[in-house]
This record gives structure tokens, C-alpha cells and sequence, in this order.
């Protein structure tokens, strides 16, 4: 009796072939998570803009900072005339050596001036530059937020990854196991113990089990390329990953034992920093209506000559204290005041509520980890079982005292807790990533 059809060995082998084909890829770049994050911390686009925005706004601060320095202004200036004005006399009588006529400009003029200014009092300057420098902590707070973000992304996205590889290995030794069966049922089919029928149907059962570990190496390759995408990695670049999943049941724990303090979350630092800015925006408002006095100094330098030899010139030195004070500005400047108080408002609620919000997310993920750990531990308990079970069903095969469905039905409920227990220690690592970015910690 045969027990094998040609078919069959066509699609085994063709499967076969396919799998070897991708296990055999040359691996180029092997990454750990801490690897993996240095490089994704140095080459992430979105970071790298980010890191430009701090920049501008550094620049910001200085520019503005600026306008509350002296500055110093030189202006120079050359005029020819070439027309002569005169200025004529009409009576002359007794004064011969008087002209007729005399001249009212001069062929050359040259003119320069150096004026210097110095703010001695200006609210609305002083008000900007704190603004300014608020900025730009604003900025580096943005920044690290996004770190944080992308850290947390790139992790469980990392532990998503992981549990796609170790999920294959659950999957390719189910089908090591179910080719174990079929190997064994073809040697009871040739001592004549078993029917033709039982060992195909061994064998369709190990068929069963191929196109689900292609199905999860692929989804494999999929995260790969995710986490290529965004940490910048050439997508032509051959890339794996190294690690575990899976953590020792003793190390297992909530965060139940402390109190939860909130005041590192990097959101909440943008928040208030926020508020400090709105606020800050209310007193420059304000102080739109208080007076500026301006500090002037300069020095004049004039000449008038006909042939350039600058002779005949005036100095001038000079000084003044200019103030300047707002008296009717149609409203304008009272709406904006307005608006900044309103705003400043907001930001405080918005504090509030983001807090809120956390905190409720801290409280989730410790009552999700707790359902988490107990998961791993019953699951761990089953696969116990499952194992010991399994050792059994082997020997009652040899025996013929166990069928292939309820063998097919023990090694299936085997994998089934070995991907469920991969599944709770991969929830376990993602609430302990999101309790981490809640409480800064990342």
C-alpha cells in the first residue's frame, strides 16, 4: 500500500523549498533593543526635525534678546550741485567793490552722522525675551516628548517583532511535530498495524501546518520592514533582530507599591511650560501700556566747499532721552489682552485634564498587568500539562491505542497555549512600556 501520493510529496516539497528558501537569507545587521533605539534616537527624520526647530528657536531667543541691546547706526552723504543760485543785488550806489551778485550754494556738500541707541526702559522688550526663552524650553520639551513617543513606538514595535519570530518557532515545531506523527504513522502503515487512510490523514494534517508558518514569517518580515521604516534603515538593508520575549515569571510585577507621580510625564512638562508662556503673554499685553524711554546719542559732521577741501564745516554732538507713551490705540491692544488671558486660561484647564487623563491610563495598564501576569502563569501551568501529555500521546501512537485526531487535537492545544502565553508576555511588555512613558521613565 502506498501512503504517500505524488501529489502530496510534490506540494511538501515545493513548500519546503519556499521555507528553506527564506531562512537561508544572508543576515547583515543584528539588533538588540538598545542597539535598535540608538540608532533610531540618531536617525529618525521626524527627530531631525525636531532638533531644527530647537535650533530656530535658540536663534529666535538671541534675535530678540538683541533688540534690548545699544545699537549703532553710520550714515554718510555726498551731493554736487550743478547749477550755481545766486542772490542778486539791485542797488549798488557808492559801494563799487560791492558784487552785483552773490552765490547761494556751494558746488560740494558731504555730510555723516553716527547715532547711537540704547532702551532704558521697554516693558514690551523685556516681556518678548522671556517669551523667547520660554520658547525655546517649550521646543527641547517638544523634543523630548517625541523621543519619548518614538521610543515607546519603536519598543513595542520591537516586542512585536519578537513575538512574530518566537511565534514562528511555536509554529515550526508544531509542524515538526506533526511530521513527527505522520513519520511514525508511515512506519506503523509498513508493519502492517495501521490503515492506508490513517497515515494520509497524518499527512494532511502536517500539510495543514506549512502555510500557517509561512503566514506568521511573513508577517514576521512585515514588522521588520516597519521598524526599518522608522528608524531610517535602507530598505535594501538586511536586517534581524536578537532578544526575548519571554521574562522570568519571578520577575514579574505591577507598579502597585508606589504612589504615582506624574510630574516627570513630558506632556505634562509641555503643559505647563505652555502655561508659563500664556502667562507670560498676558504681562507683555499689559505691558503695551506702560512707557518706553529711549536713550539717543549722536555726532553730526558737515562740510560745504567748491573744490573738495572741506575747509569750511560744522561738528555737532548731541544727546537725548526720548519716552514715548500709548494713549489711544482703539481698542486693539485691550482685545489682545483679552485673548492672552483667555489662552493663559486654557492651557490650565488642558493641564488638568491631560493629568486626569494619565492618571486614569496609569490605573488601566496596572489592573490590565495584573490580569496579564496571571494569564502567563495559568498558561504556563497548561503547557506543563500539554508537554507531559504529548509524551504520552507518543507512546500510545506506537500502541495503537490513540487516534491521529485526538493526537492532532493534544499537540494543536499545545501550540495553542505556547502562542497564548507569547501573547500575555507581549501584552505584559507594552503596558510596561506605556506605565513607563506615563511616568517618564523611559
Amino acid at each position: 500500500m502506498k501512503a504517500i501520493t505524488k501529489d502530496g510529496l510534490k506540494f511538501i516539497s515545493s513548500v519546503m523549498i519556499l521555507i528553506q528558501s527564506i531562512t537561508t537569507t544572508v543576515v547583515g545587521q543584528v539588533m538588540n533593543l538598545n542597539s535598535y533605539l540608538d540608532h533610531l534616537k540618531e536617525n529618525n527624520i521626524h527627530l531631525q526635525q525636531s532638533n531644527n526647530r530647537i535650533y530656530q528657536a535658540e536663534k529666535n531667543r538671541k534675535m530678540v534678546r538683541a533688540a534690548l541691546l545699544p545699537s549703532v547706526a553710520a550714515e554718510a552723504g555726498y551731493q554736487q550741485d550743478f547749477l550755481r543760485n545766486y542772490m542778486f543785488i539791485s542797488e549798488t550806489e557808492g559801494e563799487d567793490y560791492l558784487p552785483d551778485r552773490f552765490p547761494m550754494n556751494f558746488k560740494h556738500n558731504f555730510n555723516a552722522g553716527v547715532v547711537a541707541d540704547q532702551a532704558l526702559l521697554n516693558p514690551i522688550g523685556a516681556a518678548e525675551v522671556k517669551i523667547a526663552v520660554l520658547a525655546e524650553e517649550h521646543a527641547r520639551l517638544t523634543h523630548t516628548d517625541l523621543t519619548n513617543e518614538l521610543v515607546k513606538q519603536a519598543t513595542q514595535l520591537f516586542w512585536q517583532a519578537l513575538f512574530a519570530k518566537e511565534s514562528l518557532e511555536v509554529m515550526e515545531t508544531n509542524s515538526e511535530l506533526a511530521k513527527e506523527q505522520w513519520n511514525q504513522m508511515k512506519d506503523l502503515l509498513e508493519q502492517g498495524n495501521i490503515s492506508e487512510f490513517q497515515a494520509q490523514q497524518a499527512e494532511i494534517y502536517y500539510k495543514q501546518t506549512l502555510p500557517k508558518v509561512l503566514q506568521i514569517r511573513r508577517e514576521y518580515e512585515s514588522v521588520l520592514n516597519e521598524l526599518k521604516f522608522l528608524a531610517d534603515l535602507e530598505e535594501t538593508n538586511d536586517f534581524a533582530i536578537e532578544g526575548k520575549i519571554e521574562i522570568d515569571e519571578n520577575e514579574l510585577g505591577t507598579q502597585a507599591d508606589y504612589e504615582p507621580i506624574l510630574s516627570d510625564n513630558s506632556q505634562l512638562r509641555m503643559l505647563s511650560k505652555r502655561n508659563e508662556i500664556a502667562a507670560q503673554q498676558v504681562r507683555a499685553q499689559k505691558a503695551v501700556f506702560l512707557p518706553k524711554v529711549n536713550l539717543r546719542l549722536g555726532y553730526g559732521f558737515d562740510s560745504y566747499n567748491d573744490n573738495l577741501s572741506f575747509d569750511n564745516h560744522n561738528n555737532s554732538v548731541y544727546g537725548a532721552v526720548l519716552l514715548s507713551i500709548p494713549i489711544i490705540t482703539g481698542g486693539y491692544n485691550k482685545a489682545n489682552l483679552q485673548k492672552a488671558r483667555i489662552e493663559n486660561e486654557n492651557t490650565a484647564l488642558e493641564y488638568d485634564l491631560k493629568r486626569k487623563e494619565l492618571y486614569k491610563e496609569l490605573q488601566r495598564s496596572e489592573e490590565n498587568l495584573k490580569v496579564t501576569i496571571q494569564n502567563i502563569k495559568n498558561e504556563s501551568e497548561i503547557i506543563s500539562l500539554s508537554e507531559r501529555e504529548l509524551e504520552i500521546a507518543k507512546e500510545k501512537i506506537q500502541l495503537g491505542m490513540i487516534t491521529n485526531l485526538e493526537a492532532k487535537e493534544i499537540r494543536v492545544s499545545l501550540t495553542r497555549s505556547r502562542l497564548l502565553r507569547l501573547n500575555a508576555f507581549l501584552d505584559y511588555r507594552v503596558e510596561k512600556i506605556t506605565i513607563q512613558k506615563i511616568l517618564g521613565n523611559l
